[in-house]
């Protein structure tokens, strides 16, 4: 008997969706692993992603058709609102489902508005304020061809060149998340994952078919880190602490408020072997840093450190190449470099990622990103209140 059919048939009785065509119901660590590696989902679905995030509270959710296979799954991480003792308040969250929920891919993907509707009731059931819910659903996509001969024609963004292609998956979910009322949340990079990511596809290429991809100047760069003697290679412990260190000085850098020292090392050991740290060196020293992991054919960069030295020798490009091409190698499909910017002008300060990745050949996708639903409105906004204290107090610090 499977993870799925035990916790079936020994929690809480499943929520029927309207037409019965969907069952919510609790699944365990197991089942939600297999499905999310199944489809290639996000690791931020995954069992491991609660352990990674010590503050929330964490459920494991299924839905399962009239024949009892699954279809859909979900990762939903509760953050409590503190407003004292637990025993003397009631309970009041805000219900997170980050990158998700997963589904199967079309035309096996299960009705958006039946999962919604069905989600909703749960969450509110157990005392959820807001629900935020962020599926990697492609909406639309830019190749790296088209994003390149952009740049170089002057257009200000993505918004002003005609995509590639359009995913109808894209625009069935958007309508329902309209039709219920839900609220497309700000398209920044500050609490939520992005909405925009740079995607290497690199099911079944070679590394002369991967290296045709790329454009001039990453070709050169790639020949300056080889004639310079850079090495990539996977982390050790004592690399690790070095990368905690390139990360706070890439933060400082860049503007950006790090995640707490030690987040980066719990998170490697929390996401086991779907995770590593790679580290690009140069005469001995760790110039960068990235920190991939694993689900199904999909391998995702979650976090990145360089250092402004010795820049020279183009470390961070040495890196990147050597991570699609284990990707390729290992059997994988996709490189999904993470979030990008639209900008494409020079201007922008932030197009420097879009044209580094763009570069390598990597695709823009644009997916329908993150939406909320009130559903306690006051909570909501005593919530709101306290993260922006949290907030200033981290800017402090």
């Amino acid at each position: 008997m499977s993870g799925f059919d035990q916790r079936q048939s020994t929690q809480h009785p499943p929520h029927h969706v309207a037409g019965g065509a969907l069952r919510l119901i609790p699944i365990d660590d197991e089942a939600l692993r297999a499905f999310v590696d199944l489809v290639g989902g996000s690791a931020l679905q995954t069992p491991e992603w609660a352990a990674v995030k010590p503050g929330w509270e964490a459920e494991r959710l299924g839905w399962a058709d009239d024949g009892g296979r699954l279809v859909a799954a979900a990762l939903v991480l509760h953050r409590r609102l503190p407003l004292g003792p637990a025993r003397l308040t009631p309970r009041r969250t805000l219900a997170y489902v980050p990158e998700g929920p997963v589904m199967l891919p079309a035309p096996q993907a299960p009705d958006p508005g039946a999962v919604l509707t069905s989600l909703v009731r749960h969450v509110r059931a157990e005392g959820a304020f807001t629900l935020r819910v962020g599926p990697r659903v492609r909406h639309r996509v830019w190749d790296a061809a088209r994003v390149r001969a952009a740049i170089a024609a002057g257009a200000a963004d993505l918004d002003a060149v005609p995509p590639a292609r359009t995913d109808p998956e894209g625009a069935r979910w958007t309508a329902a998340l309209d039709r219920l009322g839900w609220t497309a949340a700000p398209r920044d990079l500050g609490d939520g994952q992005p909405w925009l990511v740079a995607v290497l596809d690199v099911a079944d290429r070679s590394a002369a078919d991967l290296r045709a991809g790329t454009n001039q100047q990453w070709r050169r760069n790639l020949a300056r880190a080889q004639a310079a003697g850079v090495e990539v290679r996977r982390a050790t412990p004592t690399d690790v602490a070095v990368f905690e260190d390139l990360y706070v000085e890439t933060a400082r850098r860049h503007g950006f408020v790090p995640r707490p020292r030690g987040y980066l090392t719990r998170l490697l050991g929390a996401l086991g072997g779907r995770a590593r740290l790679d580290v690009a060196v140069h005469e001995g020293a760790v110039l960068a840093g990235a920190v991939t992991v694993r689900t199904g054919p999909r391998v995702c960069y979650l976090y990145g450190a360089s250092t402004a030295r010795d820049r020279e020798v183009r470390a961070a490009n040495a890196l990147h190449w050597s991570i699609a091409l284990r990707v390729a190698e290992q059997g994988g499909s996709l490189y999904d470099l993470r979030g990008v910017e639209p900008g494409l002008r020079p201007s922008d300060p932030a197009s420097g990622l879009l044209r580094f990745k763009a570069g390598l050949g990597a695709d823009a996708v644009e997916y329908v990103g993150e939406w909320e639903l009130g559903l306690r409105p006051g909570w909501a906004a005593a919530y709101r209140v306290v993260r922006e204290r949290q907030r200033r107090r981290a800017a402090a610090r």
